[in-house]
């Protein structure tokens, strides 16, 4: 029996997720863009996207999840309106690892300050247009390589983390 989404959620789980009641899927290459807008679910939506998540899972198949990550839990409306929460370890665990029924296999943190200080003396200067147009040119994907190289973020001072979680046979 396929569980009762609200209707405020449908379009912010993906389809695969709610159309895979009958099926079970592969290893969770599929699952990652969930991954990228689970923090966007109103309510309890993120505990309810992460236990589907968790059910429908093939044994020994993985969930990688990012979030935004900050030292106090806050939820509410973003500075574009949109709805966006952003965890802390303790939400972390309480609202997506636990609910999910998964084994915490794996979690990291990204983005120290360093980091994003960097970032911001270089990428996010540049006006909207110049980011644009070395975003087609991949730019941006060198600079994340870059600091990526040197970043040392901790639960302490990350901007996002991310767990990979595994289901277990049985």
């Amino acid at each position: 029996m396929r569980p009762t989404i609200p209707p405020r959620m449908e379009g912010l789980l993906l389809e695969c997720v709610m159309s895979a009641t009958p099926t079970i899927l592969t290893k969770v290459s599929m699952l990652s863009p969930a991954s990228q807008h689970i923090e966007h679910i109103p309510d309890d939506g993120d505990i309810l996207a992460i236990k589907e998540i968790g059910r429908v899972l093939k044994p020994d198949g993985r969930a990688f999840v990012s979030v935004p990550y900050t030292q106090k839990f806050r939820e509410g409306r973003s500075h574009g309106g949109h709805f966006e929460r952003m965890y802390d370890y303790k939400a972390l665990q309480e609202r997506l690892v636990k609910p999910s029924g998964l084994f915490l296999e794996r979690e990291g943190f990204i983005f120290d300050k360093t980091s994003r200080r960097l970032a911001g003396m270089t990428y996010y200067k540049l006006p909207g247009y110049t980011r644009y147009l070395l975003g087609w040119a991949g730019i941006p994907l060198l600079i994340s390589q870059v600091l990526s190289c040197r970043d040392k973020a901790t639960k302490y001072d990350a901007q996002f983390a991310c767990v990979s979680l595994k289901k277990i046979d049985g």
